[in-house]
This record gives C-alpha cells, structure tokens and sequence, in this order.
C-alpha cells in the first residue's frame, strides 16, 4: 500500500492496526511524504505517542524532498527541543539542506 497512490487506504491500514508501533508509525510518515502529504505526515508526527529517532529522520527527509526546507530546518530543531538525539541519518539531512540553500544542490 505505501508505495501506492492510495493514501487513504493506507491510512485504513494503518488505523485497523489498533496500536501500531513506531516501526508502524514511521512507515506511514515515509508514505505521507513520499505521496506529497507532508502537511498530514506532520500532523501524524506530533500525534505519535513515542517518537524515536527514525520518525522525526522520515519527516525531515521527506519535507526536504518535497521542498519544504524551512519545514524540515524547524522540525531538526524542535527535535532537539524536545531531546531526541540526531544520528548519521539526520545529519547526513541536515547536510544537504544546508547544500541546497547556500549552493543549490
């Protein structure tokens, strides 16, 4: 389903899981983003109810690939805010944000 164009089957899916995990949760972020839907992703990011690492990279990759930079900046630092810590994968984010805006690549 994720990789469809059916975004609200997916969400069905996701919302018949009852309790999803966080593996559950950062597949449909991924979904959202990559289907355009990086407003509803955020919105899913903030009703999470643990949010590790990897949701938070999934968003801030995905609104970086739609276009949302200032987005993707604002999530990495309320990120921090609320201390989850980065690793390779938000950095190697964050570096290409920051390439894109001084050097546009």
């Amino acid at each position: 389903y994720a990789k469809s164009e059916y975004l609200g089957a997916v969400r069905k899916v996701f919302y018949e899981l009852g309790c999803p995990d966080v593996y559950s949760w950062t597949t449909m972020l991924s979904a959202c983003t990559k289907l355009g839907q990086v407003w509803y992703a955020c919105q899913l990011l903030d009703e999470m109810p643990q949010r590790d690492v990897a949701p938070w990279n999934a968003v801030i990759t995905g609104c970086a690939a739609n276009g949302y930079e200032d987005v993707a900046f604002y999530l990495f630092r309320r990120m921090h805010v609320l201390g989850v810590r980065h690793d390779n994968y938000t950095f190697a984010a964050v570096l290409s944000l920051c390439s894109s805006r001084i050097y546009g690549f």
